[in-house]
């Protein structure tokens, strides 16, 4: 694991690194009707910057943690079929993010997994959050599922 503020890398920053996998879980979240700007840095040039920061050849594998907020409203079951309709700022910035890295990983012939939370952990936040959550039943022996 390797602690970096997304929004001071620069390019090849991380290349020295042995880096083969990336789980991408950072991002700016509350409260999510805040203007475009705030979510623009973090979560789309933070997105940008980490990608740029790496050794491109090394990475073999990528992993996005995004959210359900890019559905909008939702009713019923959701899949991956469901459509996206993000209703704001933070909605549309992970959108973003779930595109940079689909282009990355299309580009490069790189697995990537797009994991949509309902929410995973964060100042602010209430209970229900996905780390607290499967770390209290792991923890305990039981299992994590939703």
């Amino acid at each position: 694991m390797i602690e970096a503020d997304l929004t001071r890398l620069k390019r090849g920053d991380l290349a020295t690194e042995r880096i083969t996998g990336l789980v991408h879980m950072a991002s700016e979240v509350w409260p999510v009707n805040r203007g475009d700007g705030a979510f623009e840095k973090a979560n789309i040039e933070g997105t940008w910057a980490i990608l740029e920061a790496l050794d491109p050849s090394r990475v073999e594998r990528l992993v996005l943690a995004s959210t359900l907020a890019v559905h909008g409203e939702l009713r019923g079951i959701v899949g991956e079929a469901t459509k996206v309709a993000p209703t704001n700022a933070y909605a549309r910035s992970k959108l973003e993010q779930e595109r940079i890295f689909q282009d990355f990983a299309a580009r490069r012939g790189v697995p990537l997994a797009i994991l949509r939370f309902p929410s995973i952990y964060g100042p602010g936040q209430w209970g229900g959050t996905v780390l607290p959550t499967f770390s209290t039943r792991h923890s305990r022996g039981g299992r994590s599922r939703w």
